[in-house]
């Protein structure tokens, strides 16, 4: 078996509607599907299956960027409710993922978003090598990393 391809990433949010304003109104995201699950029953039968549960209820939206064909599904479950990750949950932790975001300035997209009132886990840090990293929180408190590339492979 080899894996063919990456298709996309799935992060379950607490609002949707806030979410979508950091990834699509500070990111910059582009939204190219919002559904309810309610208004697509295969769709609720498929992953009860899938994730053997019944009387799933979402709502979700998939974003794209500029220059990928990889998505991400941002999804607010509403029956079952989603649990808050435990307060003590570290970078650490199992279960820890990262979608690592490619920006041109790390530093100018940190500027930019601390004063639209993102947070950061600590100011922006350069790589050995060159190029740049920021890790940035989102609404639900998932680290979103933002990397600038090095000069060479700019």
């Amino acid at each position: 078996m080899e894996v063919e391809g990456y298709s996309w990433t799935v992060v379950c949010v607490q609002d949707l509607e806030r979410s979508l304003h950091f990834y699509r109104d500070l990111l910059g995201l582009k939204v190219v599907d919002q559904f309810d699950t309610k208004d697509r029953l295969e769709s609720v039968r498929f992953h009860e299956k899938l994730f053997n549960m019944s009387n799933l209820h979402f709502l979700g939206a998939n974003l794209v960027d500029k220059t990928t064909p990889v998505k991400l599904q941002l999804v607010q479950f509403i029956s079952p409710p989603s649990k808050p990750r435990p307060e003590n949950w570290t970078l650490t932790d199992i279960g820890f993922m990262r979608m690592i975001f490619r920006v041109e300035s790390v530093d100018a997209a940190y500027e930019e978003l601390s004063k639209k009132g993102v947070r950061f886990v600590a100011p922006p840090a350069k790589r050995p090598g060159g190029g740049a990293n920021v890790l940035a929180y989102d609404p639900d408190g998932n680290i979103v990393p933002l990397s600038e590339a090095a000069p060479e492979s700019k």
